[in-house]
């Protein structure tokens, strides 16, 4: 069985009204400037015992009939992170049913829209998400 890494953290304390109002501002810009570039869908997602809302790009498609074919090339970078993929959806069901995380610390390496990383911090996980592209860690640190 893991122990967490920090058994000395201390417990999360409940933000106050004020700090749930900044939040829900930086939210609704976030969205803003996100929506600024793709057209968006937020989709309730059921984990096992998790429903989880994530912001996603509505079509995956379009958005890659609008890329300019030189942007990816030279090395590919098509925007796998725009896509809600299987093994995201199967590993965050796992995650939300099999494993204690509280306290844990997570690594979502290539998080793409973040799901598995969400799943995890649910469960208790102190989660560090990255991805090589920038948008793909706003979607992220949106949801």
């Amino acid at each position: 069985m893991s122990t967490p890494l920090n058994p000395h953290a201390e417990k999360v304390v409940e933000p106050t009204a004020a700090g749930r109002n900044r939040r829900r501002r930086r939210l609704r810009y976030l969205q803003k400037a996100i929506k600024t570039s793709y057209d968006t869908v937020l989709q309730d997602i059921v984990c096992g015992g998790l429903s989880i809302e994530l912001l996603r790009v509505a079509d995956v498609d379009s958005l890659l009939d609008r890329l300019p074919k030189i942007q990816f090339r030279p090395d590919e970078r098509l925007p796998y992170w725009a896509d809600l993929w299987p093994s995201s959806l199967a590993l965050a069901k796992y995650l939300s049913e099999g494993i204690e995380l509280q306290g844990l610390e997570v690594l979502e390496l290539g998080c793409g829209l973040g799901l598995a990383g969400l799943a995890a911090s649910r469960k208790g996980g102190v989660v560090t998400f990255t991805d090589y592209e920038a948008d793909a860690l706003a979607f992220t640190r949106y949801n």
